[in-house]
């Protein structure tokens, strides 16, 4: 019982529109789709080569899983991350299979060219960076970051229709 009244020694929970109605807001907990810990036989879902799996937790046996933050209490969150996960290694594959990986110096005087998603107008766009390096795979020009776009980007978003950039 987390929000009561007591009146005449009896103890009352309220609800948040009870709370409202008194003036009170209550802060709402954040919904984190991480398991930070879990109890045996909590199920919960990981992902691996092949997708998102769904366990049930041991003690010892998973931890590895929960203490490398792969394991997730939301399946829609975990199939996500795993998308996300499998088009950047599509992305850094295509560039080395096509020698266009970027292995310029970041020295400020060179582009770093990458590839965003412009939700507004529904498409995709290649973006570039002197200085601030990203967790993204980088192109060394913007013909090359086109390309990904159309043979790797393209094709994914096609395949996947529930993923979200």
């Amino acid at each position: 019982m987390d929000n009561y009244i007591v009146i005449n020694g009896k103890k009352a929970e309220l609800t948040e529109e009870q709370l409202e109605k008194l003036g009170i807001k209550v802060k709402k907990k954040r919904n984190n789709p991480f398991n930070s810990e879990l109890k045996y036989e909590d199920k919960y879902f990981i992902i691996d080569e092949q997708g998102v799996k769904t366990f049930f937790y041991v003690p010892i046996i998973d931890e590895y899983m929960l203490n490398n933050g792969n394991c997730f209490n939301d399946e829609d969150f975990a199939n996500q991350v795993y998308l996300h996960e499998l088009l950047n290694r599509k992305l850094l594959k295509y560039a080395w299979d096509n020698e266009c990986e970027d292995n310029q110096k970041w020295n400020g005087a060179i582009k770093h060219y990458y590839i965003v998603y412009n939700e507004p107008y529904k498409n995709f766009e290649v973006a570039s960076s002197y200085f601030k390096a990203l967790n993204t795979v980088y192109f060394p020009s913007i013909c090359t970051a086109k390309d990904a776009i159309e043979d790797v980007i393209k094709p994914f978003m096609e395949e996947h229709k529930d993923f979200v950039w």
